[in-house]
């Protein structure tokens, strides 16, 4: 079991980078949290809130039309680096 919260943030292809940066910059911002620590980009196409230890919680999106590697992350200030992935939308 894990001991902070985590969240999940959706992003378009090749947008890890940019979602990390400005998770980043919410370092600097006192309600942040409030936030979730969700980037407010145009890249973010998907996201659900922070999820402390002990709490579940799910996401339910429908993914894109358009054929590509999007980019997901944790956007809790430092995890973007390591908790990261991505999901592969192909055409039928």
């Amino acid at each position: 079991m894990d001991s902070v919260p985590h969240n999940l943030v959706i992003g378009r292809p090749g947008s890890l980078a940019r979602m990390g940066a400005e998770a980043d910059r919410m370092l600097k911002d006192p309600k942040a949290m409030d936030r979730g620590y969700v980037p407010t980009i145009p890249e973010v196409i998907a996201s659900m809130g922070m999820v402390f230890p002990g709490q579940t919680e799910g996401l339910d999106f429908t993914a894109l039309k358009e054929p590509g590697d999007y980019d997901f992350v944790c956007t809790f200030p430092g995890h973007w680096r390591l908790i990261k992935g991505v999901m592969t939308v192909e055409k039928k």
